[in-house]
């Protein structure tokens, strides 16, 4: 059955930028109206892919409306492809430079482009219904304008209009020097202000921004941090004096020297995050082996410190980065008002911010009115690299896609979950896996209807051949996916479909390196923690 969303799962060397090129072609070339190339949009994420795309549309063009003078596999492999789907070969010439003609001719109207400059055409064209300057420039280095905020927060340090802020500072400075810190606040304050960036925060950030901190909550929080301690040390003591009162010998101990000297750095424990080891617990756990001492009483008191432990370590963590963050929160919204205060006087935008300035405008417009304001209406979409999507993007496109599909016409969504490297970017590659179905996970009603009409009008369809890579590479690359997929539970999805077959007759070479990796703070991780107990 013909449909008219297909999605192409396409692994790394399976000739996607091939099958993004060819619809392209298919779709100018069946269709010969004046309009045929302005109805198509073709996005994908760097300017890089966006003008190897174009070059390649325009060169295969070239080659087509010129095949007795070019010789070229790719361009016999267009042409092939083209007679296979009914085209004589004269009608194949003539098309092709005929439409050759009018995209050089009316090049502006060839939309290849990233999803961020879609956004930035969306965002100029609505600027007065989005309530922004009329000339305003985009920030895409908004480390920049976050550190610039911060400067400012120290520069208003002792003015009167900023005592609160400046108490802050002040406090927060203090608080550091208490715990052996550096005073200086400017790195760690940067750091989490990433989060500004991070679209699956923007609502949460909204709320913290204006909520109120209470100064007495550090103190509070740091008496239950500290009662946690006081009793954690009290048992692991009793367990230690209890062993050196017993005066049993290490060897006389299962796991001898383990658990012996596990007892005495019990003695010496000064905080939760001390552990005691699991050849201990196992220990305690079991029945002593004969010709082994192990008092029962000694057992039940470690064992009980343990659990005492486990069931106390969330709320032990979460204090502490209650306590580690509290000033970072309160001056969130400080900040915040600083950012606000530059982008407004500099008529700036940053660009984490135009998903969402676009989502303002697609939720309170309608689909036509949108393509009567940007003067073309695209009647096919073609998305490359969708895996690193993020929410707000596809959100943003869904609208406008189903209103295409709806009608019958021809969209392609190509990707690869398993090259999904723009996390940090708010990718999201449980999209591409989820379709044709949308994914989801908040349960919007509205999506649930949309997605009806996906899955109906969507097929699914692998490129498995892999063109560029050696055998023994695409050999590993098969092995490798096989085992992650039942290791990654979480996303044992994206690797549904890895497995690829050869093409090319060389051998290939795999060599591994394999370097330990420091582990970075997570501070997504805290931000998640935090929101679950202020929000």
């Amino acid at each position: 059955m013909n449909k008219p969303l297909k999605i192409y799962n396409a692994s790394a060397g399976s000739g996607k930028t091939y099958q993004l090129v060819l619809q392209f072609l298919r779709l100018i070339l069946s269709n010969q109206s004046d309009n045929s190339i302005k109805e198509i949009i073709a996005m994908t994420f760097t300017n890089k892919a966006a003008n190897e795309m174009k070059e390649r549309i325009i060169t295969s063009l070239f080659g087509l409306a010129n095949y007795s003078e070019i010789k070229d596999n790719t361009i016999l492999g267009y042409f092939n492809q083209l007679k296979e789907d009914g085209y004589s070969e004269k009608e194949i010439f003539s098309r092709s430079k005929k439409q050759l003609k009018k995209l050089l001719h009316a090049y502006e109207d060839f939309h290849v482009m990233t999803i961020d400059k879609f956004n930035l055409k969306l965002i100029r064209q609505f600027s007065r219904d989005l309530d922004l300057p009329g000339k305003f420039e985009v920030i895409l280095d908004e480390k920049e304008i976050i550190e610039q905020s911060i400067d400012l927060l120290i520069d208003n340090i002792g003015k009167k209009k900023h005592a609160l802020s400046t108490s802050l500072v002040y406090n927060y400075a203090k608080n550091n020097i208490d715990e052996g810190k550096r005073w200086d606040i400017r790195n760690q304050m940067l750091d989490f202000l990433q989060i500004l960036n991070k679209e699956n925060y923007f609502s949460k950030i909204s709320e913290l921004k204006n909520k109120k901190t209470n100064p007495n909550s550090i103190s509070e929080w740091n008496k239950k941090i500290n009662s946690i301690n006081s009793t954690y040390i009290e048992k692991c003591t009793k367990a230690f004096l209890l062993f050196q009162q017993l005066n049993i010998e290490d060897d006389s101990l299962p796991g001898k020297s383990t658990v012996g000297n596990q007892l005495r750095k019990m003695g010496k424990f000064r905080s939760l995050k001390e552990n005691i080891n699991i050849s201990t617990i196992n220990a305690c756990k079991k029945d002593t082996p004969k010709g082994r001492t192990f008092p029962e009483q000694l057992k039940q008191i470690i064992l009980d410190a343990n659990l005492y432990r486990e069931k106390n370590t969330s709320k032990f963590e979460l204090l502490s980065l209650l306590k580690s963050n509290y000033y970072k929160i309160s001056l969130l919204r400080f900040v915040s008002n600083e950012i606000n205060n530059i982008k407004n006087e500099n008529q700036l935008i940053r660009i984490s911010e135009f998903n969402k300035l676009v989502s303002i405008l697609i939720q309170d417009s309608s689909t036509p009115y949108i393509y009567e304001k940007i003067g073309t209406k695209y009647k096919h979409f073609l998305l490359d690299e969708f895996q690193d999507t993020s929410r707000l993007q596809w959100l943003n496109m869904i609208p406008l896609i189903e209103e295409s599909i709806s009608t019958g016409n021809i969209n392609f969504i190509v990707g690869d979950p398993k090259q999904a490297i723009y996390r940090f970017r708010n990718g999201m590659a449980e999209q591409f896996v989820e379709l044709p179905k949308i994914y989801n996970p908040e349960n919007f009603s509205h999506l649930k209807r949309s997605s009806e009409l996906f899955e109906a009008s969507g097929i699914n369809e692998e490129l498995e051949v892999n063109r560029r890579s050696g055998m023994e590479i695409i050999k590993f690359n098969n092995f490798l996916f096989e085992h992650l997929s039942k290791e990654l539970l979480n996303n044992s999805s994206f690797y549904h479909s890895s497995t690829q077959k050869t093409h090319r007759k060389n051998i290939g070479y795999v060599h591994l390196v394999s370097h330990k990796l420091e582990e970075k703070k997570q501070i997504e991780r805290q931000v998640d923690y935090i929101e679950k107990y202020i929000l």
